[in-house]
């Protein structure tokens, strides 16, 4: 599950992502960046049931959260930006200032 918002994930981070679902396919795996574990992530089909139930904004952010559910996190920080906003957009064109 990868939220069309999130313009900093690409192959590379959906590459580490896939690694780890490899070695543990029974697992969700998801991404965290800082204290937060969400999307993108994969989920085994054994979840499919469980993903249809959901409704809300809260999304599969419940079952990556449920400490009874067996969950692989994967350091990703740029899965936290994303674009809401035509601000966020302009923020993320913003040359960086290296000092």
């Amino acid at each position: 599950m990868l939220l069309a918002d999130q313009v900093a994930v690409g192959p590379a981070e959906l590459a580490l992502l896939i690694a780890a679902w490899r070695r543990d396919p029974r697992a969700i795996v998801a991404a965290r960046a800082g204290e937060v574990s969400g999307p993108p992530a994969l989920f085994p089909r054994r979840t499919f049931a469980d993903l249809r139930k959901l409704r809300g904004d809260s999304g599969a952010k419940q079952l990556i959260r449920d400490p009874f559910r067996h969950v692989v996190v994967v350091e990703l920080p740029g899965a936290a930006s994303d674009v809401d906003r035509p601000r966020d957009l302009r923020r993320l064109r913003r040359p960086r200032v290296l000092s």
